[in-house]
């Protein structure tokens, strides 16, 4: 079984590529955007075949590379997935999300190539969602309210699309907040897990910098996503959309709390306008009983676990 995953470099897909090269009979490809930083996966690389110099952006270079890799499964996880980043550059996020899977569709077309396809979308689809709307259902009517998320909408419209007009095996996801180790310092869980081993440090003074501490979040460790993922590529029904996510809400107050009590650190917490929104949603969380029927998985990495790991890993690299 050919598995290609793209964006194999990224957080989610260095835990996926971990997994996937534990099951038996799985030959992995994955490609990456050129010049990315290969650091999450350089202890797997003998174990893969890398194509680093693929640009899904570039037609001529994804169909190149279907091509010679033929894969039986594709999971599409390459993105710009930052919405902060994604406001600051708008024309490459439209550019990588939607032409670039436009690119995959028709390089897959072209070449009558068949292989099953998860789709990474994003909780962000739903945008506002009122509390007596949650858990929020894959029903629940999508409401973008920022270029990423619309980007994510039409990512997954064009794939129900391959489905619906063309036959091909296409499985679409909306992952809710997904954190762990070697998760970007720019994500809350993090920031704040890095900001605690530099005060441990003492390479930072005892105070941490915060946003809006009030506000509540679904957060599922990034090895339970993965193994969604996998257990979808198998199991998920072909034009069905599935949120991965824990199920449960977690104040970012809450989530500091956790981690302070894994470190001997005494620190105050100081408010920062720029990490605050004024449209941050009080509150999101997710159901996933849909992704359980359908696959078994179930959640087994606990909020403690995965911010102690995540701690952990920040005390290496700093």
């Amino acid at each position: 079984m050919k598995v290609l995953i793209t964006g194999i470099a990224g957080f989610v897909g260095s835990y996926l590529a971990d997994l996937l090269l534990t099951k038996k009979g799985v030959t992995l490809y994955g490609i990456d955007y050129p010049g990315a930083d290969t650091r999450n996966i350089d202890h797997i690389k003998g174990k893969l075949k890398l194509y680093r110099e693929c640009d899904i952006k570039i037609k001529q270079d994804i169909k190149d590379l279907l091509s010679k890799t033929r894969p039986d499964y594709v999971i599409h996880l390459a993105a710009q997935s930052s919405p902060l980043l994604s406001a600051q550059y708008p024309e490459d996020t439209v550019a990588t999300n939607i032409i670039g899977q436009v690119n995959i569709f028709e390089a897959l077309s072209a070449l009558k190539l068949r292989p099953g396809i998860v789709i990474a979308g994003s909780c962000d689809e739903y945008g506002f969602v009122a509390k007596k709307d949650m858990p929020i259902k894959e029903g629940y009517k999508l409401n973008p309210r920022n270029l990423y998320a619309l980007t994510k909408v039409t990512q997954e419209l064009l794939g129900l699309k391959f489905y619906n007009k063309q036959g091909y095996d296409v499985t679409v996801t909306r992952p809710f907040h997904t954190t762990g180790p070697k998760r970007p310092e720019r994500f809350v869980c993090s920031s704040f897990a890095k900001q605690i081993a530099l005060i441990e440090k003492d390479r930072q003074k005892p105070i941490i910098f915060a946003g809006n501490m009030n506000i509540m979040r679904d957060f599922t460790d990034v090895r339970d996503v993965a193994n969604a993922y996998w257990l979808l590529l198998k199991k998920g029904k072909p034009g069905e959309c599935y949120n991965i996510c824990s199920g449960k809400a977690y104040s970012i107050k809450n989530i500091l709390e956790i981690l302070l009590s894994l470190s001997k650190v005494e620190v105050k917490v100081k408010a920062r306008t720029d990490r605050m929104r004024s449209n941050d949603v009080p509150m999101f969380v997710g159901d996933n009983n849909k992704l359980k029927k359908a696959t078994g998985w179930q959640p087994k990495i606990s909020i403690v676990q995965t911010l102690k790991d995540l701690l952990n890993y920040w005390r290496e690299q700093v």
